[in-house]
């Protein structure tokens, strides 16, 4: 695993929203997936994402997670790396990078086991083969718990401030999945979507 941030410069070529909702992975794509985090026992702290970002990253920036004022607040925020103590980083999202590496691409400061070499290794040919390379991410689920609604409004900064409410089920909000939670039995089940507001903002539902 590469332990270094993905660059800036990286993470700007990662698919928008919007663009990552043209490119979804199949439902078998998924299922062979859900098998190799079960078999490399990853899928109680991992699951699957959708790759995307929401923002453009500057130069020796990251995007980092942090509670807000209420338990249920989250805000992502655009840090710079000098400005942050980096030995109690940990990444929250992970992609390959060109070598083939995971690499992390948003951060909190949850401690969390990071997935093995052996599991990249096989997950680098799952997508590979699957022609999946530019659409799945991995992403920590151990801080996405119930079924929730956030609203991410972003500004000129870049900062992207959620607010979390109580929602049973989004499927009537003609949002896109973008999260995947792993089943022991290796069944997925969708615990993060999102979609795109007329205004442009992003709403984020889990």
């Amino acid at each position: 695993m590469d332990t270094s941030p993905l660059p800036a410069c990286a993470f700007n070529q990662i698919p928008s929203i919007e663009e990552a909702c043209a490119i979804m992975p199949q439902n078998e794509d998924l299922l062979e997936l859900a098998h190799l985090f079960v078999q490399h026992d990853i899928h109680h702290s991992w699951g699957i994402g959708l790759f995307h970002r929401h923002t453009t990253l500057p130069d020796g920036c990251i995007m980092l997670h942090n509670p807000g004022e209420s338990e249920n607040d989250d805000i992502c925020t655009i840090k710079r790396l000098s400005d942050l103590d980096q030995a109690v980083l940990s990444p929250s999202a992970l992609c390959l990078n060109p070598n083939g590496q995971l690499q992390g691409f948003e951060y909190d400061t949850h401690p969390r086991p990071a997935p093995g070499s052996d599991f990249a290794h096989h997950f680098h040919n799952v997508l590979t083969r699957r022609s999946l390379l530019d659409k799945v991410a991995i992403v920590a689920i151990d801080s996405i718990e119930g079924s929730m609604l956030e609203c991410v409004l972003a500004d000129s900064d870049g900062r992207v401030y959620g607010t979390r409410s109580a929602l049973g089920k989004w499927e009537d909000a003609d949002a896109v999945d973008t999260v995947w939670k792993v089943q022991a039995d290796g069944e997925v089940v969708s615990i993060r979507g999102c979609r795109t507001l007329p205004t442009g903002l992003h709403e984020v539902y889990h």
